[in-house]
Order: C-alpha cells, then structure tokens, then sequence
C-alpha cells in the first residue's frame, strides 16, 4: 500500500506522477481541433420568385455584421468590396 511505502519513495512517486500529468495535458492541448474557417458563399434562389435573394442583384455582396461591432446589422457591399469593408 502507498502510505507503507517509505517517504522519500513516495515523493519520488509523486514527482513523477507529476511530471507524466504534464507531459498528458500538455500533449492533449496540442490535438486540440482547430475551428473550421468560415466560408462566405452567395445564397441560391429557393424558388422561382420566391426568395427574397431575388430582388438582390447577382453582383452585391450581403454580409450579416453581428458581435462586438458599432453597427450590428446586415449589409448590402458593391461589387469589388470585401467583407472587412462591413466592419
């Protein structure tokens, strides 16, 4: 048993146990999984005449700005504009 195990064996012990804990975190944290990009991609027609994306010409770009932003909303960019250009 553990406790009959002299001091100096049992600080040994601990130390190691100690050392192969680290060792298991610091491992794991490196597998962690990346999040996924985000990808921006133009919606497509539902329907004939029945999406609201109809009204929208092809060219614009429409981007939905939410979080710690001035002006959370959705935005409607010119062609050639870049997404950053919302925020």
């Amino acid at each position: 048993m553990f406790w009959q195990v002299p001091s100096n064996q049992r600080v040994a012990l601990g130390a190691l146990g100690t050392v192969l804990a680290g060792f298991v975190l610091y491992f794991g944290a490196q597998n962690v999984k990346k999040p996924a990009p985000i990808v921006f991609s133009q919606a497509a027609p539902v329907g004939a005449g029945s999406s609201p994306m109809a009204a929208v010409p092809a060219d614009d770009l429409i981007v939905h700005v939410a979080g710690e932003v001035k002006k959370p909303g959705v935005y409607h960019l010119k062609p050639g504009s870049r997404v950053a250009d919302a925020i």
